[in-house]
């Protein structure tokens, strides 16, 4: 009892295997309806014969990238642990999904605080979006607004996915192309993870820079210029959303220290005009939040600042 108010856990000591990686996802959609948001799953798998095979562990670095807890941790009966660079033909791969982590790393946070203060999970099943979905689905939504459908099969290069039924659809993360709800395929490369967005949802994500020598971490995140990417559909129409940040160190959010931003975004044919209020005295190192349209969105964007002391 009480177990996810202090822990950060994981699914256990998982087997090197492409049928756990399928499983495990499934295992962690019932641990976040069951109270344990804050989970994820050995990379790799712990235990077994041998280190996974170069796509099979591609594909978990992708799957794992994308759950609350992200790590690579093994034991192997023949003496080898997983790493990162294990693999120098598929590195550049694995660099690339952890740098996605890290720059999802404000909309992670987001639903963070959102599970903490309003118990709403991080991980969702696609079925709480639509009745229809209530089958077993190797896909997942983190919060409300990103479908992740990870590659689970050995072999393949396209991914099926059938898309909630949501008002005006869904876009690819990286693309911006949309599809209405029902059953679509996608590309699924081996560097790609397919990713959608709710249309009428905004992305936080941060501006990382340049792959180099340098490491990245946390606080390369807090001092990255932030954006919310707004996916919206074309036409008229309302949207809203929410942001939360802090010191990420202390419960000065408690007192007020911390940084509220709500948004609205008013679009049309040719415009979208953002509204955004800010809320707390937390002055955040990235500075002030800019505001984008999806990749093909060509409308002109305005956006509107009001603070919690503007008139």
């Amino acid at each position: 009892m009480g177990l996810q108010r202090y822990v950060q856990t994981w699914s256990g000591d998982n087997s090197t295997s492409w049928r756990t990686l399928k499983y495990n996802t499934r295992m962690g959609v019932g641990m976040s309806m069951s109270g344990l948001v804050n989970f994820g799953h050995d990379v790799g798998g712990f235990a077994g014969t041998a280190r996974p095979s170069p796509e099979l562990f591609a594909r978990w670095v992708a799957n794992g990238v994308m759950h609350p807890r992200f790590t690579i941790h093994s034991w192997h009966d023949d003496g080898s642990v997983n790493e990162p660079w294990m693999y120098p033909e598929i590195t550049d791969i694995v660099r690339e999904m952890i740098r996605l982590r890290y720059r999802l790393i404000p909309f992670l946070y987001t639903l963070s605080y959102l599970a903490t203060e309003r118990r709403e999970p991080i991980v969702n099943p696609v079925f709480s979006l639509d009745d229809a979905l209530l089958e077993e689905s190797d896909d997942f939504l983190l919060g409300r607004d990103l479908l992740v459908a990870s590659v689970v099969e050995e072999g393949q290069v396209t991914r099926t996915v059938t898309l909630p039924n949501v008002p005006d659809g869904w876009f690819e993360f990286d693309t911006g192309t949309h599809h209405d709800a029902g059953t679509v395929t996608l590309d699924a490369p081996l560097d790609r993870l397919p990713l959608l967005v709710r249309a009428g949802a905004g992305i936080p994500q941060c501006e990382l820079p340049a792959p180099s020598k340098e490491i990245v971490t946390t606080q390369t995140v807090d001092n990255s210029p932030h954006t919310i990417v707004l996916y919206l559909p074309d036409g008229n129409g309302h949207s809203e959303g929410f942001f939360f940040d802090d010191d990420g160190h202390t419960y000065g959010y408690r007192q007020g220290h911390g940084y509220w931003l709500t948004w609205t975004a008013d679009h049309a044919d040719t415009t979208v005009t953002v509204h955004t209020h800010v809320e707390g005295d937390y002055q955040p190192p990235w500075g002030t939040m800019a505001f984008a349209l999806r990749p093909g969105d060509t409308r002109t964007i305005e956006v509107v600042v009001k603070t919690a002391t503007s008139d």
